[in-house]
């Protein structure tokens, strides 16, 4: 690998409370919100991703989408498999050691939560990883080992916003 892989991980935004299934659920307004405020952050900290992707679940599709507006990612969003609360993590990390982009990839809890412990499982020096509702972080992979680079919840960054 010529240079370290940068991949950063978001969880959706607060979704709606409606009696629609749940895959179906879209943002409610605080989670729009939410999402835009870390989609900002992420820009102004000179984050740069080539493409988006999403669990194909609606709330997630619409932070996806968000983020994609901030960040301009060069490939755009796509929806994948992998990323749905109860797929799994140690597979999706596994195919992320050999993956060539930066992606941000947005999705749900548990499978945020589990993806984030599975990357930083050997590495002794790093936390766990909280993931509040449109929180994001970023990892770095040296080719042997992952390493957290950030990490930003939308209560602990300035929107910046008038």
């Amino acid at each position: 690998m010529s240079q370290t892989l940068r991949i950063y991980i978001a969880r959706h935004g607060d979704a709606s409370l409606s009696r629609k299934k749940d895959s179906l659920r879209p943002l409610s307004a605080r989670g729009v919100e939410e999402v835009e405020k870390i989609a900002l952050w992420a820009s102004r900290q000179g984050i740069q991703v080539e493409q988006i992707h999403h669990s194909g679940i609606q709330r997630a599709q619409e932070s996806a989408e968000i983020f994609a507006k901030f960040l301009h990612p060069k490939s755009g969003v796509l929806s994948v498999s992998g990323l749905k609360p109860a797929d799994s993590a140690r597979a999706m990390a596994a195919d992320l050691t050999h993956e060539t982009r930066t992606l941000l990839l947005v999705g749900h809890l548990p499978f945020m939560g589990l993806l984030a412990e599975e990357l930083i499982k050997d590495n002794k020096k790093l936390r766990t990883v909280g993931f509040p509702t449109g929180g994001l972080a970023g990892f770095e992979f040296d080719g042997e080992i992952w390493t957290l680079i950030c990490t930003a919840t939308p209560d602990k960054v300035e929107s910046g916003r008038d």
